[in-house]
């Protein structure tokens, strides 16, 4: 048996994600919600991608769209912007 779901309806995940731009964090949507954290977390990144906010880096990690110099790397993995 599959345990998939089928995909939550985009205005759900609209509803999330303006949550979490109001400022209710992932996990706590998680716990009130059925979507996971992760997933909460994807839709966030996809839909200021899609707004033109973030971008794709070459080795597939989003980074938020800011001058070079306000970017500071942490590691090899992940990014982190500078506060201003």
């Amino acid at each position: 048996m599959d345990k998939r779901r089928a995909a939550y309806p985009a205005e759900f995940r609209a509803r999330m994600v303006e949550l979490v731009k109001a400022g209710r964090t992932p996990e706590e949507l998680a716990r009130e919600f059925e979507p996971t954290a992760r997933s909460i977390i994807d839709w966030v990144a996809r839909a200021d991608r899609d707004a033109g906010l973030r971008q794709v880096s070459p080795i597939g990690i989003f980074a938020p769209l800011s001058p070079i110099s306000a970017i500071e790397p942490l590691d090899d993995r992940r990014v982190v912007v500078a506060s201003e």
